[in-house]
C-alpha cells in the first residue's frame, strides 16, 4: 500500500519514464534490426563475391579461354566486389568484426593475386603442378570465405538474440503502460467518488448545522486534504483544529456558540481578578468620567443578553475568523444583560470585529482576540484587546475631540463613529487605545465599551468618580441600596 500510494504521488512521473523506455527499447530495437539487416546483405555479398572467384576458376579449369569469367573485366568486377564488401564491412562493424575483417582483406588480396595467375603466361601451360597451384589457392579462398560466413552468421545470431530481448522489453513496458493506465483511470475514478462522498457530507453539515458548531468538521477537513495527498497539511489542521475547535468552544443548549480556553473556570477567575487591578478599574472609570459618561435617559432600550448577541456576531464572521488563523478568548458571563437596541448592538459588535480583523491582517505570528467583561455596580465594561495594528494617531485625536475624521487614515473610521452614536443612544460609551509595551513600540488595541446594566435603574451610570474599585464599588452600592429597581422584565 506504501508503495502504491508512493506511485501515485508521482504518476506524472512513472508515465513520463514509461513513455522514455517505450523510446529508448523501440530505439534499441530498430537499431538491432538494422545491424542484423546489414549482416545478412554483407554475407549475401561475400557469397556473390566468392561465387564470381569460383566461375573464373571452373572456366580455368574447363580450358575455356574465350569465356566470360576470365576476361578482365569480368575478375576486375569480382575484385571490386570484394572491395565494397570490406569497405561494408569497415564501416559498419569496424570494432564488432575486427577479426572478420582481417580475413576479407586477405581474401580480397588473394583474389587479385589469384586472377593474376589466371591471366598470365604460365596459365597457358598446361601441366599437373600448375593446376594443383591454382586449386590451393582456391582452396585456400574458400577456406577463408567460409570462416567470414561463419563470424558473420556467429554476431547476427548475437544481434538477433540483443533484438528479441529489446522487443520484449518493449511489449512489457507496452503491457505496464497499459496496465498503469488501467490503474491510473481506476484510482481517478475512485478519487472522484470519495471526493464526491466528501462534499456530500460537508452540504449535510451545511444544511444541518451550517458547518460551525460540528464536531465532525475537523474530520471531514482533514480526510478531505488526505485525499488529495496533502497529509502534513491534513496533520497541522487537526492540530490547530483540536486546540481551536476542540478545547476553545463550547455550545450550550440552545447551539450558541461560547468560547473558552482550556483552563478551569477557577483558574481563570483567579487570572481575571488579577489582571483586574484596582489602579485599571481607577483609569477606567476617571477616563469615561473625563470623556463625559453623565449619560442621558436610553431611548428605545431593552434588556438585551449580551453573550448572546456577541455569541451570533462570532457565529457570522467565524468563517472569516478560522480562515485567517484568529484565536478567540472570552470570558463572559452568561447572565448579563444590558440596556441597549439588539440589531444596534449586533452592528456595534460587528463592525469592532471588523476593525479588529483589518489590525491583525497585518501581523505575523499568533493572532488572537480576547473579550473581557466586568461589572461595576450598575454599569458592564466589555474589553476587547487584539494584538493587531495599532490605531493611527489621527484616528486617537480626534476620538479624543481633537482634529476630523477626515483626517484618520482608517478605512473604516465612519463604521467606528456609528458604533459610538449607538452607544451613545445607548446611555454608554465607547473608547478606543492603543497597547504599548514598556519600551514605547505598540503591541495592539483595546476597545472598551461601557453599558447600563439591565439590573439597575436607567441612568445610574451618572457621575462616575475616581477612585479604587473598592471605593467605586462601595459608593455604588450605597446608593443602589437607597433607590428602589426599576428592571423591564
Amino acid at each position: 500500500m506504501d508503495f502504491l500510494k508512493y506511485v501515485a504521488k508521482r504518476s506524472h512521473l512513472v508515465g513520463l519514464a514509461t513513455a522514455t523506455l517505450l523510446l529508448v527499447t523501440s530505439s534499441f530495437v530498430f537499431h538491432y534490426m538494422g545491424q542484423a539487416d546489414k549482416l545478412s546483405v554483407l554475407n549475401e555479398g561475400i557469397s556473390t563475391c566468392f561465387a564470381r572467384v569460383k566461375n573464373s576458376y571452373t572456366a580455368k579449369l574447363l580450358g575455356d579461354g574465350k569465356s566470360l569469367y576470365l576476361s578482365n573485366d569480368f575478375m576486375a568486377t569480382t575484385e571490386e566486389c570484394f572491395g565494397e564488401t570490406l569497405a561494408s564491412l569497415n564501416q559498419d562493424f569496424e570494432t564488432t568484426l575486427s577479426d572478420t575483417e582481417k580475413i576479407l582483406n586477405t581474401v580480397s588480396s588473394d583474389s587479385h593475386w589469384f586472377h593474376q595467375k589466371l591471366v598470365s603466361e604460365e596459365a597457358k601451360m598446361v601441366g599437373a603442378v600448375t593446376v594443383s597451384n591454382y586449386g590451393s589457392r582456391f582452396v585456400t579462398i574458400e577456406e577463408n570465405v567460409s570462416k567470414i560466413q561463419s563470424q558473420i552468421e556467429g554476431y547476427k545470431q548475437t544481434v538477433q538474440k540483443k533484438m528479441n530481448a529489446g522487443k520484449a522489453i518493449f511489449i512489457g513496458l507496452i503491457l505496464v503502460g497499459m496496465a498503469f493506465m488501467v490503474w491510473e483511470t481506476w484510482r481517478k475514478i475512485l478519487f472522484s467518488r470519495r471526493r464526491d462522498e466528501i462534499e456530500r457530507r460537508a452540504l449535510e453539515e451545511l444544511n444541518e448545522k451550517g458547518g460551525r458548531t460540528s464536531a465532525a468538521i475537523g474530520a471531514l477537513v482533514s480526510e478531505a486534504l488526505v485525499v488529495n495527498n496533502f497529509q502534513k497539511t491534513a496533520d497541522l489542521f487537526m492540530n490547530f483544529h483540536e486546540d481551536i475547535f476542540t478545547d476553545n468552544i463550547q455550545v450550550d443548549n440552545t447551539g450558541t456558540v461560547k468560547f473558552v480556553t482550556g483552563d478551569d473556570q477557577n483558574s481563570w477567575e483567579q487570572q481575571i481578578e488579577k489582571a483586574w487591578t484596582d489602579s485599571e478599574t481607577e483609569d477606567t472609570a476617571a477616563a469615561f468620567t473625563r470623556r463625559g459618561t453623565t449619560s442621558t435617559e436610553p431611548v428605545n432600550c431593552d434588556d438585551v443578553h449580551l453573550d448572546h448577541v456577541l455569541s451570533r456576531v462570532v457565529n457570522l464572521m467565524s468563517s472569516r475568523l478560522f480562515t485567517k488563523g484568529i484565536v478567540m478568548d472570552f470570558d463572559i458571563p452568561e447572565d448579563v444583560y444590558v440596556r441597549a437596541e439588539e440589531e444596534a448592538l449586533e452592528q456595534v459588535f460587528y463592525h469592532l470585529l471588523a476593525q479588529n480583523l483589518k489590525g491583525l491582517e497585518q501581523r505575523d505570528g499568533r493572532k488572537n482576540i480576547k473579550i473581557s467583561l466586568k461589572k461595576l455596580g450598575g454599569s458592564v465594561l466589555l474589553e476587547m484587546r487584539s494584538n493587531g495594528k495599532e490605531f493611527s494617531n489621527e484616528f486617537i485625536r480626534f476620538e479624543s475631540g481633537i482634529g476630523s475624521i477626515q483626517d484618520a487614515p482608517e478605512a473604516n473610521a465612519a463604521e467606528l463613529e456609528i458604533c459610538k452614536e449607538f452607544m451613545n443612544d445607548f446611555g454608554g460609551k465607547v473608547m478606543f487605545e492603543n497597547i504599548y509595551s514598556a519600551n514605547g513600540n505598540a503591541e495592539g488595541t483595546t476597545i472598551k465599551l461601557l453599558f447600563v446594566s439591565a439590573s439597575e435603574k436607567k441612568g445610574s451610570l451618572v457621575d462616575l468618580k475616581r477612585g479604587t474599585k473598592k471605593d467605586i464599588l462601595e459608593q455604588i452600592n450605597q446608593a443602589n441600596e437607597n433607590k428602589p429597581l426599576n428592571r423591564d422584565v
